[in-house]
């Protein structure tokens, strides 16, 4: 027992060894772990006056995102899609949400995809009986996005 306690005080006593250093120019990039997503380096910019054309000609000018006229956010009833077959109720339901749009904003609807998955998430017999959308209206043009 005594031994046991001499050793480990010895150990403790040991100079630590250094370990060599490593050239800069020759260090290892550390590898990711599992589930680490890997950032790329950033590409460097050039000037503004120096940015190359393809194409030759004229200069695009980038187009400012569209300012929405209005938005607002609605609870849409789908309870007629069940009247129907049951093996046609989440297109129903689709045309439903067309119809309500077209009656609340007098433009065209739009559905975009992740409504569409909402409403085909349990398949095409039994859509939601009801659904919250946010409607964005543009000049000629309703878009229905999830809030």
């Amino acid at each position: 027992m005594a031994k046991a306690i001499k050793d480990k005080a010895a150990k403790e006593k040991k100079p630590k060894e250094e370990e060599p250093a490593v050239q800069p120019d020759k260090a290892e990039k550390p590898q990711p772990k599992k589930g680490d997503t890997v950032a790329e380096p950033a590409k460097a910019k050039q000037p503004a006056g120096e940015a190359k054309e393809k194409g030759g000609g004229k200069k695009k000018e980038k187009e400012a995102p569209k300012a929405f006229i209005k938005e607002s956010i609605h609870t849409v009833p789908l309870r007629k899609a069940f009247a129907h077959p049951i093996s046609k109720r989440a297109n129903y339901a689709l045309r439903e949400l067309k119809v309500y749009i077209r009656k609340h904003t007098r433009k065209e609807p739009v559905i975009s995809e992740p409504v569409n998955k909402a409403i085909w998430a349990k398949g095409i017999h039994n859509p939601p009986r009801s659904i919250k959308v946010k409607i964005q209206e543009e000049e000629d043009r309703a878009i229905a996005v999830l809030p």
